[in-house]
């Protein structure tokens, strides 16, 4: 037998890694701990998986279960959705998607490939979707950019801040650069 002085804290850490390796914790259970370790020792995931004998990334996708909402959490606790299922769920970033896909897993068997096939599906129909564009633009803004434009003759875009902001002038080559800091320098008329 090999006898060991450690501190309360080193006595502490080697219990909850212990417990950690049980075979009966489910995948929230697990992710708790990992997090409870990072808490309680100021660990990084990277000193957790050497201690735990883990990798990085396996860490770091139960982490991620922890962002997950209350009740996908609760359905990976129960084992209503498995590991595999909850990580790719945890990838979708609006949560009634979220809640939406794992109701449709569960309700419909779905294999961890399914559902992914379906997030990329949503993702494809969600870049698809033209982004609105903003309405609350200050007319007076507007009509500075466009007297620039027709002054300059190229695209330009004001940027305001609170007290601040930018103009932003496009060029499209070095001909055009010139024309451009000719005309700022007054050496030519628009």
């Amino acid at each position: 037998a090999v006898v060991r002085n450690f501190s309360d804290q080193q006595v502490m850490e080697i219990a909850l890694i212990e417990n950690l390796q049980r075979e009966d914790l489910n995948a929230m259970e697990v992710a708790i701990a990992y997090q409870n370790l990072i808490d309680t020792f100021s660990l990084t995931q990277e000193e957790l998986s050497v201690k735990v004998g883990k990798s990085r990334s396996h860490i770091a996708n139960f982490l991620r279960l922890l962002q997950l909402p209350a009740k996908v959490k609760d359905y990976v606790s129960r084992g209503t959705l498995s590991m595999g299922h909850a990580r790719a769920i945890a990838g979708v970033k609006k949560e009634k998607d979220i809640l939406n896909l794992t109701e449709r897993t569960i309700a419909e068997q779905w294999s961890v490939r399914q559902l992914e096939e379906e997030i990329r599906k949503l993702e494809d129909q969600q870049k698809k979707q033209p982004k609105p564009k903003k309405q609350n633009r200050d007319p007076y803004i507007y009509a500075l950019e466009e007297d620039l434009r027709e002054y300059l003759k190229t695209t330009v875009k004001i940027k305001t801040g609170k007290d601040k902001g930018k103009i932003e002038i496009m060029y499209y080559s070095q001909d055009d650069l010139q024309r451009l800091l000719e005309i700022l320098q007054g050496k030519i008329t628009g």
